[in-house]
């Protein structure tokens, strides 16, 4: 993780952490490396736009053989099954519920929010651009995924009450 407040940091991790406890039955832990490890060919991303009550990003980065474990999970098929729909269309839900899940804990109650449609595609490893508000984990204690965002510090102006 970088420079990113502890409120913010503290709510991304647990959204995380629940999606894919939820939906993939994986542990994911939080570490400190600023890039994927140097053998990482080729990363899927997605990419979700927050058009409400901020405008925002947030890209879900997973190398596709992460990817193609965590799909595995998700959807109970065997290797010769999964297909690249598949794996982009489980990024795409992965992102979409992880954003959805960070926003309905870090925002009032009375407040709602909108997302648009995830985007997604592929970029070799060495490519991922970390912004400011980067998160790193650890999927099964082997898997890297990186979270990227923008603006994150307006969603602490909205609420000032959020306890951790």
């Amino acid at each position: 993780m970088t420079e990113n407040s502890p409120l913010i940091s503290a709510k991304i991790a647990e959204a995380v952490s629940e999606t894919f406890g939820n939906m993939a039955f994986l542990d994911v832990a939080p570490v400190q490396d600023a890039t994927l490890p140097e053998d990482v060919q080729q990363v899927i991303w997605a990419k979700l736009l927050i058009h409400d009550p901020i405008q925002s990003e947030m890209m879900l980065y997973i190398p596709e053989s992460a990817l193609s474990t965590i799909a595995k999970s998700i959807y109970a098929i065997p290797e010769d099954e999964l297909s690249s729909q598949i794996k982009i269309d489980c990024i795409a839900e992965l992102l979409n519920t992880i954003a959805g899940r960070f926003l309905t804990d870090i925002l009032p109650a009375d407040r709602s929010f909108q997302l648009g449609l995830p985007e997604t595609g592929e970029t070799p490893g060495s490519e991922i651009e970390l912004l400011a508000n980067s998160w790193h984990f650890l999927v099964d204690n082997c898997n890297p995924i990186v979270l990227n965002a923008t603006a994150m510090d307006q969603l602490e102006q909205i609420n000032t009450n959020i306890v951790i």
